[in-house]
């Protein structure tokens, strides 16, 4: 009888050791997960940035120089679109 008493005891034991392995398995995926989402977040981050960097670089190559005056141009060649004149 009294290796049975043992042996539920043990049997209580173990079941309640699964269960705190399963609540810390839980709790290391959730972790793991929230620190995946944010590095998610952070790479998305990054690439907007750069993407903005690369259209702000754009914009500034947009305010071209006249051809003939060197002042801001204002309209561009009908015929190749890559000659910039300012009138």
């Amino acid at each position: 009888e009294d290796i049975g008493q043992t042996l539920i005891h043990l049997s209580s034991e173990l079941k309640q050791c699964v269960e705190e392995v399963r609540i810390v398995s839980a709790r290391q995926l959730d972790r793991l997960e929230q620190e995946r989402a944010a590095l998610m977040l952070e790479s998305v981050d990054t690439a907007v940035d750069a993407e903005q960097v690369s259209l702000h670089s754009v914009d500034e190559s947009l305010s071209k120089k006249c051809a003939n005056c060197n002042r801001e141009a204002s309209a561009e060649c009908s015929l190749c679109r890559r000659t910039p004149y300012c009138s």
